[in-house]
């Protein structure tokens, strides 16, 4: 499918805009939108403005509260689970169903500490088994996905132990997280060149319980600015799944009633869709 092969940092963005989060769907489908104060929004993906344009401020579609930013967009069935967390380390997982909303002025969803910062929501695939967190600092901690409550809302648990005097001091955070499965690597960018690939028999030293304070990066890759899991399919085929700073989000559309749609998401929260025939 044409739609599914944009590559949505090549879309035209207003200014010096760039791309935040993307996500990939049919127009049929609901969107949802998180912002960062732990709120969802809801929109019907075929009413997003075409890509053709520079796209529409999401606010004017939105009752936001002033100055909050959008942080992830999804696109997904019901009964989909994405992992939900933000920077002070607490998270859960939850179906896409919980996000819906069909007021104009969102629904609270995650109740956030500390003023932290909410993260990109990832995806929760069946094949999933461990949830790998890093702290700014440099600490890994990998434990068992089912250690992560499933909630419809809330404040979660602790993902990785931040202490909570380092984390208002701002000396330390969650930076980043990532799902991996019992056959993926872990990929960790660092500051700098190189990064460091990691398969499950290379991060025993990191695995233990939840809410642990997780264990120090070797010296060099303490400063890590993303991290990736990297699913093998085939000998010739290698997926990229990216958790990193700078999310966007995306959709397919198809000949009849299963349209499919591209949509973006700038840092300054425009949206706008792109119809594509399918191949």
């Amino acid at each position: 499918a044409k739609g599914h092969e944009i590559d949505p940092v090549s879309l035209s963005y207003r200014g010096d805009d760039i791309l935040q989060d993307f996500s990939r769907g049919k127009s049929n489908q609901i969107a949802v939108f998180l912002d960062s104060n732990g709120k969802a929004y809801s929109l019907p993906s075929h009413s997003l403005p075409s890509a053709r344009g520079m796209g529409d401020p999401i606010t004017g579609r939105v009752s936001a509260d002033s100055g909050v930013k959008f942080i992830s967009s999804l696109i997904g069935n019901d009964d989909d689970k994405y992992m939900i967390m933000n920077t002070a380390g607490y998270g859960y997982i939850s179906e896409f169903k919980n996000m819906v909303s069909n007021k104009k002025s969102g629904k609270a969803f995650m109740r956030i500490p500390n003023k932290a910062d909410l993260l990109k929501a990832i995806r929760v695939r069946e094949d999933h088994v461990y949830i790998a967190a890093i702290s700014n600092i440099g600490r890994l901690l990998i434990f068992k996905i089912d250690e992560l409550p499933m909630l419809a809302k809330g404040k979660g648990n602790k993902i990785i132990n931040i202490p909570t005097a380092k984390f208002i001091a701002k000396e330390e955070f969650m930076s980043h997280a990532q799902l991996i499965s019992l056959t993926s690597s872990l990929r960790i960018d660092r500051v700098g060149k190189g990064s460091l690939t990691l398969k499950l028999k290379d991060l025993e030293n990191y695995i233990s319980s939840r809410a642990k304070r997780g264990n120090m990066l070797p010296q060099g890759y303490r400063k890590v600015i993303g991290m990736e899991e990297e699913v093998e399919m085939s000998a010739r085929y290698l997926i990229h799944i990216r958790c990193c700073r700078r999310i966007a989000l995306g959709q397919t559309r198809g000949r009849q009633a299963h349209h499919h749609t591209h949509t973006h998401i700038s840092t300054h929260t425009h949206t706008h869709r792109e119809y594509e025939q399918q191949a």
